[in-house]
């Protein structure tokens, strides 16, 4: 009798042993696998490839919060600004007003420093390769020109502008 509970004591540690087994695998499938793991905003890539991620540790931005930068969900329609040898594409931007927009600033060849004056007061900093998600609400009593800086790495000076209409 002392046997038999040997071997089903055997058996249970072995089961057991193989379930956790199981249950460690499925976890770590889940946290290599899960979305907060993937390229979040992956639909805009930058010229070299990798995936367009919003603000790093090396992207500084400042400003207070409000105003047409307030926070916003994930939602809206990407418009795209690359700067590229010290240029803009596009150099105004039309957002239909009421909407919540994304503003994808993307520095294709070198460090660029975005500079938005008041009422909205950001500065953003994307080095080469890098690109950025800024929210924009285009509120329903907000309408007219936004016009922001751009500056190379070369000290080369260009304006843009976000028209809500």
């Amino acid at each position: 009798m002392n046997g038999e509970n040997t071997g089903s004591t055997k058996s249970t540690k072995t089961i057991t042993i193989v379930v956790a087994v199981i249950v460690i695998i499925i976890i770590a499938l889940f946290v290599f696998i899960s979305p907060s793991s993937q390229t979040p905003n992956s639909e805009i890539n930058n010229p070299s490839g990798e995936s367009a991620l919003p603000p790093t540790s090396s992207t500084t931005t400042s400003g207070p919060v409000g105003g047409a930068f307030k926070e916003v969900k994930d939602t809206g329609k990407i418009y795209e600004i690359q700067m590229e040898k010290g240029a803009l594409t596009p150099v105004n931007t039309t957002v239909a007003k009421g909407d919540v927009a994304r503003l994808a600033f993307s520095a294709v060849d070198a460090e660029y420093s975005v500079s938005f004056a008041a009422p909205i007061e950001m500065n953003l900093t994307l080095k080469k390769g890098q690109a950025a998600l800024v929210p924009f609400d285009a509120q329903k009593n907000t309408s007219g020109e936004f016009t922001f800086t751009v500056k190379d790495s070369a000290g080369k000076t260009t304006s843009g502008k976000i028209i809500v209409k």
